[in-house]
C-alpha cells in the first residue's frame, strides 16, 4: 500500500452547558474553539530510511500505540512509512478536547487507507477517543469534527444549532 500525502485540521472545542451531565441523558451545547486546534500532515516521503516517524518525537508512542490498537480491530493495509506531523496549540488535559482532536484527524488520515465512510468516521473516531477516556460520550469528537456549534445528547447525537458565525 501506498500511503498518500494527507492535511487535515480539528478545532479544539468549548462546552457552553451540560460537560458530565451529557453522560447521564442530558443535551450539552459545544462549539468549536477558533484560536486552537491540531493540525496534521502526513508525507510519506518525509521519513528516514523510509521508517514511520512523528514529530514531535514526544508523541511518537501514542500515535504507534494508537495506530497498533486500529490495527487489531480493522487491520492497516501495511504500515504507514514516512513522516506524521503534529502541529497544534490545543493545552492537553485542560477541558478542551486535545484527544477528540487527535481522534478525529488520525479518523480522516486512515479512512481513505481502511475504507472507512464518511457516515462512519464519528463512531470510529469516538471508538479512538475511548482509549483516553474510557467511554466517550461523543459530543468532543462531534464537535471537533463538524467544527460548528451543536446540541448533543446521548439519544439524538449531534445536532446543528445552525450558527455559522461565532
Amino acid at each position: 500500500m501506498n500511503w498518500q500525502a494527507f492535511e487535515t485540521y480539528a478545532p479544539a472545542k468549548w462546552v457552553l452547558a451540560g460537560e458530565h451531565a451529557v453522560l447521564r441523558g442530558a443535551t450539552a451545547v459545544a462549539i468549536p474553539h477558533s484560536g486552537l486546534g491540531l493540525k496534521l500532515k502526513f508525507n510519506p516521503n518525509g521519513a528516514k530510511n523510509s521508517s514511520f516517524e512523528v514529530t514531535p518525537k514526544s508523541a511518537e508512542s501514542l500515535i504507534v500505540d494508537l495506530l497498533k490498537a486500529v490495527d487489531d480491530s480493522l487491520p492497516l493495509p501495511g504500515f504507514p512509512r514516512g513522516l506524521l506531523q503534529l502541529e497544534g496549540n490545543i493545552p492537553s488535559g485542560a477541558g478542551f478536547g486535545s484527544s477528540a482532536a487527535l481522534c478525529v484527524a488520525l479518523t480522516r488520515w486512515l479512512s481513505g487507507p481502511l475504507g472507512i465512510a464518511a457516515r462512519d468516521e464519528s463512531d470510529f473516531a469516538t471508538r479512538l477517543e475511548h482509549r483516553f477516556h474510557g467511554r466517550s460520550s461523543g459530543m468532543d469528537v462531534a464537535v471537533c469534527a463538524l467544527g460548528e456549534p451543536i446540541a448533543f445528547s446521548m439519544e439524538k447525537g449531534a445536532q446543528s444549532l445552525g450558527i455559522r458565525r461565532f
